[in-house]
């Protein structure tokens, strides 16, 4: 939801557009057909090749204008210090 590729699908006449935030979910929700569209990012969609149901087109993302993506097991450790850096961000924003 929000991503530059929602606004696109909606439209064009989409009418079962949802955020799915677990992508191992993805492939069975197309199977069911409970989604006609799945959305990724571009290092999940290689990392699933075989997971995607035959004769669905599946499409890598655009980039949104802000926003990145954590790897989920975090190995640098970067959650803590990025949470850190935006909440002093938004302090010194709301200081002003």
């Amino acid at each position: 939801m929000g991503s530059p590729q929602h606004t696109e699908y909606v439209s064009e006449g989409f009418v079962k557009v949802t955020a799915a935030y677990a992508y191992e979910d993805l492939p069975r929700l197309l199977d069911k057909k409970l989604v006609d569209a799945a959305i990724v990012p571009r290092n999940v969609y290689q990392a699933q090749p075989s997971s995607w149901p035959k004769g669905h087109m599946v499409t890598v993302g655009k980039a949104r204008n802000v926003g990145f993506y954590l790897n989920k097991n975090d190995p640098k450790s970067l959650i803590s210090p990025l949470n850190t850096a935006i909440a002093r961000c938004v302090q010194s924003v709301s200081a002003k």
